[in-house]
């Protein structure tokens, strides 16, 4: 409970609302009392979210007095421990993630509904949509949003980019035996916390594959057959959604939510949403792919060199909304497998697919005809590039969390300085990106910030710029066959 107020005094949020920052604050609690970071003095290697919940829920400021005096967290603290009471209860916490997620991907379903339902007057509608401030807010109450114009094709390849980029199996996988670096990865599984412990083992063993005591012969064993052991253990519990229909566009967000292969953690409450690694390694910069997202290959267009009004910017946004859900659904109140990010994913792709089939939708959102029949907002061998072009290395490791995009940093925050440089690649390839459509990102073109820190490790943006700038280089603008000499090129040198 400390570590959560302490932080809640130590962080100041740009851009975002007071709820949205809290729901940061409090799942930062896990990685703390992990690595024994903020108010942690030793490891709890078994600490989850929902330990900070239960603090929160049974918070005594009474009893809490004598950590109020160790530090500057002393002021109003009896005020926040019972305002957390109030609004952060373990139901209200999953409930409010939940709506975030919803929200987020019904958005865009609901776009698509609205052509699916309007086929015949297409023309009577626009490609687009601007977030209002109305009874329903903008989108999860972000202000930054309001008034922002977004092109909706651009956004949702951008979710489509981020949603996939941390799937081990068919991306990460395919990248290292593509171009021979290892990011490492693994997926979220349902873990019986009680049973885990059972055989002596952390949630560090299986985010790490340093399995001790009765398991240590898992770190021996291929990784399918690692899961088959810890699934007979009753350790995981493996469920499955119909993809290859969802793929199709078979089903709605909600049919998907109340699908089996759905669990429900608030109807079965020992159960948690764990990471469980398959390869090691130093994964993919969030901050590097978001950044990418506003400029990814346009091989789907009809006219390629025809550019809609604020492409760049929604890319970039829908695939920060892709890594949002990533974030929140560690909280939530339900597990899909792979994770809801994931399926998310494939689901507003399976839309966009079944509605594309169609002349009159490919005509309205300017999209080539495909002799095969197959519609994708990205193929697998962009995703692939794309990703891999994002893969951390000695030296050039970015990671920011969403909690660290919007932290403010005197004036501005990560997502905001990654618009900026956004725009200043567009003024020097002569595309257009209208200040006055960010304008609500609050960006500082006469302040430098280069020597403010950011990201997860404080490092300044002096040293950020450059990363993100080689990325891009990588395979912008690039013909499949370029791509992957650059990036070939890139891993060998």
């Amino acid at each position: 409970m400390h570590d959560i107020i302490a932080t809640t005094r130590k962080r100041s949020y740009f851009l975002i609302d007071k709820s949205m920052g809290q729901i940061f604050n409090i799942g930062s609690m896990e990685g703390h009392a992990v690595m024994a970071h903020g108010a942690f003095e030793k490891q709890y290697p078994n600490t989850t979210l929902f330990h900070g919940l239960n603090a929160i829920a049974n918070a005594d400021p009474a009893k809490l007095k004598k950590y109020f005096l160790r530090d500057i967290v002393q002021k109003n603290s009896k005020d926040l421990v019972n305002q957390l009471r109030k609004n952060f209860t373990k139901t209200k916490f999953q409930n409010r993630t939940q709506s975030y997620i919803d929200a987020s991907i019904m958005f865009q379903e609901n776009f698509l509904k609205g052509i699916e339902e309007n086929i015949a007057s297409l023309n009577k509608r626009q490609d687009y949509i601007i977030f209002k401030n109305n009874k329903t807010k903008t989108l999860n109450n972000m202000s930054c949003l309001k008034g922002l114009r977004s092109h909706m094709l651009s956004w949702m390849r951008g979710f489509r980019f981020t949603s996939s980029m941390d799937t081990f199996r068919g991306i990460r996988d395919k990248g290292f035996k593509k171009y021979g670096h290892q990011p490492g990865g693994g997926e979220c599984h349902v873990v019986d916390m009680q049973k885990l412990q059972e055989y002596g083992a952390d949630i560090s063993d299986l985010s790490s594959i340093n399995y001790k005591g009765t398991l240590e012969t898992l770190n021996n064993m291929s990784h399918n057959r690692r899961l088959n052991v810890l699934e007979n253990l009753g350790i995981i519990i493996r469920k499955n959604l119909p993809l290859e229909d969802i793929a199709k566009g078979a089903y709605t967000w909600e049919e998907i939510k109340s699908h089996p292969g759905t669990i429900s953690l608030q109807k079965n409450p020992k159960l948690q949403d764990q990471f469980i690694r398959e390869e090691r390694g130093p994964g993919v910069g969030d901050d590097k792919a978001i950044f990418k997202s506003g400029f990814l290959p346009r091989t789907i267009y009809a006219n390629p060199g025809k550019r809609s009004y604020a492409e760049i910017e929604s890319g970039i946004l829908g695939g920060l909304n892709g890594d949002f859900i990533d974030t929140v659904s560690k909280g939530t109140k339900l597990i899909m497998p792979g994770g809801q990010d994931w399926i998310g994913g494939i689901h507003i792709n399976g839309w966009y697919s079944k509605l594309a089939q169609d002349k009159r939708v490919r005509d309205f959102l300017n999209i080539k005809e495909n002799p095969d029949g197959i519609y994708n907002l990205l193929n697998e061998d962009e995703i692939i590039d794309y990703t891999m072009a994002s893969a951390n290395l000695p030296g050039k490791y970015l990671h920011s969390s969403q909690g660290h995009f919007w932290m403010d940093r005197q004036g501005t925050c990560m997502i905001t300085e990654l618009l900026k440089l956004a725009h200043s690649h567009a003024m020097i390839r002569g595309m257009e990106m209208d200040t006055k459509n960010i304008r609500n990102f609050k960006i500082n073109f006469e302040k430098n910030f280069d020597n403010k820190k950011f990201t997860y490790q404080g490092i300044p943006l002096k040293k950020i710029k450059p990363m993100l700038n080689e990325c891009l280089s990588l395979v912008y603008d690039k013909t499949p066959e370029e791509r992957e000499r650059s990036l070939k090129n890139y891993f060998t040198s």
